[in-house]
């Protein structure tokens, strides 16, 4: 027989692991409780819509390039923490790694099958990558519309449409 303070446990237990694994798992990632929210706007939200249910976005993101999945395992743990004044400072302390790994995207070979737009969506994600570094250099007045900006230009260069 199972205590009713044992099943509670480990029901918070499964959930927390389902979340974690919505964005490719990892122990980077339980610290936000919300793996789901908009990337369409520059308002408080962390996760994303498009990923729609949890499966889709671990399937999505297994087919990146070596540059797409290093720059993913650092954009991850930021974008889905709770939105606010420390997901703005987690995303500043990482803007650099970001712009370094956007530049690494940027210049590996791409893949013969890749989208025809792929140059394009790969200058576009170095730009949004140095807006976040420019972003945290100064006032900090929209570290999430920018971070919401580089997240957006990630997807875009992987996700056919």
């Amino acid at each position: 027989m199972v205590r009713r303070g044992s099943s509670s446990a480990l029901a918070i237990s499964l959930v927390g692991a389902l979340l974690a694994s919505a964005c490719g798992g990892g122990a980077a990632q339980t610290s936000g409780t919300n793996a789901t929210a908009s990337s369409t706007t520059s308002g408080a939200s962390s996760g994303s819509e498009q990923h729609g249910e949890p499966g889709h976005h671990n399937e999505h993101h297994r087919s990146l390039s070596p540059a797409l999945r290093a720059m993913h395992d650092v954009l991850a743990p930021v974008w889905h923490s709770e939105p606010g004044a420390g997901r703005d400072t987690r995303a500043c302390e990482q803007a650099a790694t970001l712009r370094e790994r956007a530049g690494a995207a940027q210049s590996e070979a791409l893949p013969a099958d890749a989208p025809a737009n792929s140059a394009e969506t790969r200058t576009a994600l170095v730009a949004a990558a140095q807006a976040l570094v420019e972003e945290c250099s100064g006032p900090r007045a929209d570290v999430n519309g920018k971070l919401t900006a580089l997240h957006t230009a990630f997807h875009s260069t992987f996700e056919r449409r």
